[in-house]
């Protein structure tokens, strides 16, 4: 709960141009801080072990896992001490608003939802699942799948592992770059598109090592990016004001997702290796023949693909509008540049045309008073 509630408050403290760079940093953050954890782990245990821990590998596991207990400690305690500070910070950073502003702030922040909205949100939620299903499906079984096709053993699985956590950190961090540049709607889409692909391409029936390499690094660049991605995109479609229950519906799509990748992906997987499966004519009737456990793979591939469909239609409108509202104010700019400029070139020359006919007129005075003399 508590990832839930930092990036709600995150979501809802920033604007809404910079949503995607903070939502992408956070995912970034948590990203390298659990490859570091994960890479500290070998030498944490060493040392363990050194200190007379050896023979005692379960009370090792539990010392490991209530490390986490300190830093979480230490956080609490940084809030209480400095929470107030933080808060005065931010308000002497934020400008007082002025009087007239305040009724059309209240009027954003409580603005009605249309169905076009919360359309969008299921939607962006529905794949988001589907992402997060897939996800499971490539974590769980994908040691068993390069060992079935391979015979690979831990430490190769172990370097590719590694090799995919830096590839999936550097796609989440040139997220917002790209989202800046074509759009956080067509990006979306283009990463659903493409982690489906590497999946099918990576992890056939009868895989070769350099695609399944290439497959795979790419399910893992694209699926980083993507959930982040839409997470930015589901907090736009929604007012502040609902931000914390939008991402707790969220996370609930998110651990469906887990819960459905973990059911069906073991089950799916062993579907042509167990006798119990193979005679049962339900399975057998519509379940295709993929042999080397790529049948889950098949299935998680097929429903990104599905789930791209659903992205282009709830999003691909929606930045097409944008395009045309942007060009249309971009043009009303351009005239209203043009009517100033020349708004300015005809003051510009009555004012010339007025100090000449006031040097006319001093001229013909001047020489009145000289006839006069």
């Amino acid at each position: 709960n508590f990832p839930n509630v930092v990036q709600a408050y995150l979501a809802s403290a920033t604007e809404p141009e910079l949503r995607q760079k903070v939502v992408s940093a956070f995912f970034v953050q948590v990203t390298t801080l659990q490859l570091l954890g994960k890479s500290c782990y070998p030498l944490w245990d060493g040392c363990l072990q050194a200190a007379g821990l050896a023979g005692e590998q379960l009370l090792r596991f539990r010392i490991s896992m209530s490390v986490c207990s300190v830093f979480c400690i230490f956080a609490v305690f940084n809030l209480i001490i400095n929470g107030e500070s933080m808060k005065e910070a931010r308000k002497d950073s934020v400008s007082e608003p002025q009087d007239s502003d305040m009724p059309s702030q209240k009027t954003e922040a409580r603005r009605h939802v249309s169905s076009w909205e919360v359309m969008t949100f299921m939607a962006i939620a529905a794949v988001l699942a589907v992402q997060s299903a897939a996800q499971c499906v490539v974590s769980q079984l994908w040691p068993l799948y390069v060992q079935r096709q391979f015979a690979w053993a831990d430490h190769a699985y172990a370097w590719l592992s590694l090799i995919s956590s830096i590839v999936t950190i550097f796609c989440a961090s040139m997220l917002p770059a790209l989202a800046h540049h074509v759009g956080a709607g067509p990006i979306a889409t283009v990463l659903c598109a493409g982690a489906a692909i590497a999946l099918l391409v990576g992890f056939p029936a009868k895989a070769m090592i350099s695609m399944h390499i290439f497959g795979s690094l790419a399910f893992s660049g694209c699926s980083a990016a993507l959930k982040p991605c839409l997470e930015a995109l589901a907090s736009l479609s929604m007012p502040v004001h609902v931000m914390g229950r939008s991402f707790a519906l969220l996370k609930l799509a998110v651990a469906l997702g887990d819960l459905l990748g973990n059911y069906f992906g073991m089950r799916l997987f062993d579907v042509h290796t167990n006798d119990m499966f193979v005679s049962s004519p339900e399975w057998s009737r519509w379940l295709p023949q993929l042999d080397g456990g790529a049948l889950p793979f098949v299935f998680a591939g097929t429903t990104l693909f599905l789930s791209t469909t659903i992205l282009a239609v709830a999003l691909l409108p929606q930045y097409r509008l944008a395009l045309l509202r942007a060009a249309t104010s971009s043009d009303a700019a351009d005239v209203t540049e043009g009517t100033s400029k020349e708004g300015v070139e005809l003051q510009t020359a009555a004012a010339a045309e007025q100090e000449l006919d006031s040097l006319l007129r001093q001229r013909i005075e001047a020489s009145r008073c000289m006839k006069s003399e």
